[in-house]
Parts: structure tokens; sequence; C-alpha cells
């Protein structure tokens, strides 16, 4: 088990990515004979660029982890429709210099972009549970383990820092996710009594080990937090390296030390929280609705049979996006001096999403029950349908993974027409 410690989906210090609907047995390229040294040399670039956010003392790390890539052994898997997932396992050296025992596998595991570009990466060290998995399937299971599926086994995932340094963890039992841990910071101020933290520093931010127990639905059941230590601008507690790491993640223009974007503007905290803020309000705010948005215009089938479109919207997005269902009604012409028609039939034809999410979230859904009610002068449907809200973010020096475990949520819409083929 992890150590009693809390989880908390603000502040999620751990590597990539979209939670979307993804599915298990993604496109598997077993080995890249044609490109290898391209991938090295990209590897290597990256790698290199880690240094400058790193405290010194861990780029030795670092350059362990360059001299022992086993591009042999790459493999590359499809993660979502926006980037690929690139898996490098490392040498038997570098698990001897860094003392791993036999039940434990480490990956560099990094993620290219639609430019075939590397947008972000993490060692992933995996251990062994009582089932002791053997190393040729653990690669397979690192996908399905951050986006938080089943993996079919039973061990942990640790995602580390280029250097090594622990940022997330991920257990597994049963081959269900069951407990997560992570880093998170809270502004020091009265009443941070998390694990018996009293005291606090003005301006200063209080870091804590944050763990959270999952049940076999994926259900939060406890939450734990263990005080690390506080980190304020200009150093002090910044070289205690379990927490030295974020001094460089929290942005202050007027230190020189600070990780600023163009010596201002948003850092990745406060980006992460904003993100994590859309993706909440996303999750609890979207709601159904019933709005007709467009009718016809029909198609003339014989001089008294129309097929008809039907458009209507049936979920309002928090942020501006919205979910539509698009039916086609069959209507006959049974009253010529009268012109009135009547619906032969309706059928459901497809959902579809139209606007984009704001930034943190990432949306899927899928179609549970279509019941259609045929009258003569009327038609109308009623449709049940699931929506998954997956937290996604790309914020600057917090690479981000399925931490925050998605939400799912079902929802009903019904519309009715008149028989008008006009």
């Amino acid at each position: 088990m992890l150590p009693a410690r809390k989880f908390f989906c603000a502040l999620l210090l751990i590597s990539v990515f979209s939670i979307h609907s993804c599915k298990k047995g993604f496109e598997t390229q077993e080995n890249l004979p044609n490109n290898a040294g391209d991938i090295g040399g990209k590897l290597s670039r990256w790698l290199d660029n880690q240094k400058t956010v790193t405290t010194k003392n861990r780029s030795a790390t670092i350059e362990l982890v360059k001299d022992n890539l086993d591009l042999s052994a790459t493999t590359t898997k499809k993660f979502n429709s926006k980037s690929n997932m690139l898996i490098v396992p490392l040498k038997n050296e570098f698990k001897i210099k860094k003392n791993l025992d036999a039940n434990k596998f480490i990956y560099l595991v990094v993620f290219l972009n639609v430019l075939n570009e590397i947008s972000s990466g993490n060692l992933i060290l995996y251990e062994a549970g009582n089932d002791n998995r053997p190393k040729g399937l653990v690669s397979d299971a690192i996908n399905d383990a951050l986006h938080l599926k089943p993996i079919g086994f039973d061990g942990k995932f640790k995602i580390l820092d280029a250097s090594g340094v622990l940022l997330n963890e991920l257990e597994f039992e049963n081959g269900r996710l069951n407990a997560t841990g992570l880093q998170r910071w809270k502004e020091s101020k009265p009443g941070n009594n998390q694990a018996g933290r009293t005291s606090y520093m003005e301006g200063c931010w209080d870091w804590y080990r944050v763990t959270t127990y999952y049940n076999d639905y994926g259900e939060v059941i406890s939450e734990n937090w263990v005080y690390l230590g506080t980190t304020c601008p200009g150093g002090g507690p910044c070289d205690d390296p379990s927490i030295g790491m974020y001094c460089q993640q929290r942005c202050n223009p007027d230190d020189p030390n600070s990780s600023c974007d163009g010596g201002g503007g948003t850092d990745g905290a406060e980006c992460l929280k904003m993100a994590t803020d859309n993706f909440n309000f996303c999750a609890s705010q979207s709601s159904p609705v019933s709005e007709d948005i467009a009718s016809g215009p029909a198609t003339v089938i014989d001089p008294i049979t129309r097929q008809k479109p039907f458009k209507w919207k049936i979920l309002n997005g928090f942020g501006g996006w919205g979910l539509y269902s698009e039916e086609t009604g069959i209507l006959k012409l049974v009253d010529v001096p009268n012109n009135i028609w009547n619906f032969v039939s309706l059928t459901h034809g497809s959902i579809s999403m139209e606007g984009s999410t704001l930034p943190g979230v990432s949306v899927s859904y899928k179609l549970g029950s279509a019941v259609t009610t045929v009258k003569e002068l009327v038609a109308g449907i009623s449709l049940s349908y699931n929506v998954t809200y997956s937290f996604v973010c790309d914020c600057p020096n917090f690479p981000l993974v399925g931490w925050i475990t998605p939400v799912h949520k079902s929802y009903n819409s019904a519309k009715f027409w008149n028989a008008n083929p006009i």
C-alpha cells in the first residue's frame, strides 16, 4: 500500500495527458529501426532541456538515463487523437547503479505531438505486485495505467521527473486502481492544519504529500495529507531535496531564480489551478436541454412523401460547447385540400459535438437508448446518453497524466415535432 497520504485534484505533479476515450490495444510499433537515430537525438535533446528545471545534483541522474536508453526495444502507442506515446526501457546498467531489484522495471515515457515533437515525458518505475508480472507485459499496461483503467494485474507505477524525483504514484490491486499519491501546494496561512501543520509563513507555500484511496467502482473512499515543508521566494526550504524542485515552479517576477514565462504571466501552478477549475465546472455545470436547431429542408421521395431531417441541441456544455442530435422523419400527405401531413416514422441518426471545451477538459459521449413516439400529427424522441468528462492539461513545468478520475454522467433529453414538411 502507499503510505498514508492524500490525493487532491487541484495540483497534480504527474505526467502528461488526456484521458479521453482511449482503448486497450492501441497500435503498437515493436521497433523503430529506420528512425532510431532521430528518436535517440530527440530524446537526448529533451533530457538535456530537463536539466534547466531541476535543482543541481540531479543532472547526473539525467545523464545516466541518457546513457542507458535501450532504443532497440522502443515501442510506440497511440495515446489519443493528438499524441503518441513513446516507451523506452532503460538498460540493466541503470538498475544496477540505482540499486533496483529484479521486480522493478523503469522506462522513459515521452509524448509526441502532431508535429512529432516531444511535448512532455517522465520516468515510470513499475514495482511488481505479488504476481510478479513478466517484464514483457509492463509496457503494454502503461497506457491503461496512465488512464486509470484496469490493467489486469497488481503493482505500483511510480511517476518520476527526468531526474528521478517522485511526482505521483498509481497503485493497483486486483487489477484495479486502488490509490494515487501526489504533491500538492497550498498557500501558507492560518488554518492549514492538515497533518498537524499549525504554523504558517506569509507569502509562502505549504507542500503536502496527498494520497487518495478508491473502491472497486473508482469512488473516493478516503484521503490523507502529510506535510512536507514550505517553499518561499528566494530559497529557504528550497534546499530541502524532497520539495526543492517546486521552488522553480512558483513564478515570482522579482526573483531571478524563479521560473517565469517571459518574465511574468501565469506560472505552472496557476495554469493547473485554472485547468482544474474548468474541469470541475464543466463536469458539474453542463446540463441537458431540448432546443430545436434546424428542421429541413425536406427531401421529396414521391408526390405525397417527404423525408425531413431534424437537428436539436441535447446538452449545453459549460464553456460554450454542446451536444446535438439528428433524427430523420418520414411524412405523408393525407389530406390534399387542407395540406395535412402525418408522421410515418421517426428514426434516430447520430449525436455530435460542436464547439470546444475550455482548457483542462476533454469530453466523450455515448448513446444509451433512443425511444421514438410516432403519432399522426406529432412525433418525438427521448434520448438517454452518457458523457465522460476527463481532465487534460499542458501547463508549464507540470507534465500531466490522468490522475483526476474521469467523471461519468448520464443525461436524458426529449423533443417533439409537428408533422410539417416545410
